[in-house]
């Protein structure tokens, strides 16, 4: 079973967030950038991770 994780801070990466997601027990498989997509929060969504547990 995978998982999508939305990151929405530029900053973090998927090597920035390697460390919490093997905490969390989880392996990141795949890094797909996103279309940039602002919502009514402001937020933006730069990169979309696939995560399945080790």
């Amino acid at each position: 079973m995978a998982h999508l994780a939305a990151v929405r801070e530029r900053l973090w990466a998927a090597a920035s967030l390697l460390p919490w997601t093997v905490e969390a027990g989880f392996e990141v498989i795949e890094s797909i950038p996103a279309v940039p997509r602002d919502d009514a929060s402001g937020r933006i969504d730069a990169e979309i991770l696939v995560l399945t547990p080790e």
